[in-house]
């Protein structure tokens, strides 16, 4: 589950939660997990890994995610750059001690 923030004034959501709104500014927005489904809007490769742990020498991708059920997420992409528009599940994941949201795309 990924952690987001929806506002109970205007419904806006936000990864990360945030303590106010950025459209309206009410405080508190509630917690609202997302279950991470959504498709790239834009990614690029960077190839080989600088030793980051969990990628392997091929390197990493960055993207933006729009999720199905609110706010579009930067997240890091393992396993090879995804096409575009492709649907798939944003997850937190341990990097190097750090929870990371990172893009698994579905299988075609």
């Amino acid at each position: 589950m990924l952690p987001i923030s929806r506002c109970p004034a205007c419904g806006e959501a936000a990864s990360p939660p945030r303590d106010h709104c950025a459209r309206c500014g009410a405080e508190s927005p509630g917690s609202d997990p997302s279950d991470g489904r959504g498709r790239v809007v834009a990614s690029t490769w960077v190839p080989g890994a600088f030793g980051l742990e969990g990628f392997g020498p091929a390197g990493f991708g960055v993207a933006w995610v729009d999720l199905d059920d609110g706010p579009r997420v930067q997240v890091l992409v393992a396993g090879g750059p995804p096409g575009p528009d492709a649907r798939g599940t944003v997850d937190l994941v341990v990097v190097e001690g750090v929870d990371l949201p990172v893009f698994a795309p579905e299988a075609s």
